[in-house]
């Protein structure tokens, strides 16, 4: 299920994918599968199945289960005590509340990101996330003082990490902020 939801969300095919993170969470046993994220690309597959389980419900119109999940991705992390784990919670939380307009919560989720990734050294890539999810974030919030500045510094190191998946969307976030007045 770990496997067909992640590679169903990014074939945009969302009702399967949310079927797959249904299946995953009913599945997952925090104690019995916590070995799994040495095994699922370094993170916790409950935690995963809620991330990818809360972007598919807001793209199938489930705003306040999408906000749930989310919501949920975090406090499995936060007791499972995993930083990179929690990193991906606080990652996915940040798209999810830039597609609801939600900049405060963008900002706070990016700062969370760059602040585990700083203090474990972990996921350069992820660091250039939340630089761009943060420097979108003060660019609505009307902080525009090297907001444009700090998404392109987040594309650049991005780009050192070859970590391109999510590409169109950060150039669309650098597009939306770059189009603002004063910037």
């Amino acid at each position: 299920h770990h496997a067909a939801w992640t590679t169903l969300f990014h074939l945009a095919d969302q009702s399967a994918c949310h079927a797959h993170t249904e299946q995953g969470r009913r599945l997952y046993d925090a104690e019995a599968h916590q070995t799994h994220k040495f095994v699922f690309g370094g993170h916790d597959p409950g935690v995963c199945a809620r991330n990818h389980g809360a972007l598919t419900s807001w793209l199938l119109g489930y705003p306040d289960r999408a906000l749930a999940l989310s919501r949920e991705a975090i406090a499995l992390a936060e007791q499972l005590d995993h930083a990179m784990s929690l990193v991906l919670a606080h990652c996915f939380a940040s798209f999810l509340h830039q597609f609801r307009s939600e900049p405060e919560a963008v900002l706070e989720r990016a700062d969370a990101v760059l602040e585990i990734c700083t203090a474990q050294g972990i996921a350069p890539h992820y660091v250039a996330t939340g630089n761009i999810m943060g420097g979108w974030a003060k660019a609505m919030l009307g902080e525009p003082d090297d907001a444009v500045a700090e998404i392109r510094q987040g594309l650049a190191d991005l780009a050192k990490t070859e970590m391109n998946a999510r590409l169109p969307h950060y150039l669309a976030m650098l597009a939306e902020a770059e189009a603002l007045p004063g910037l």
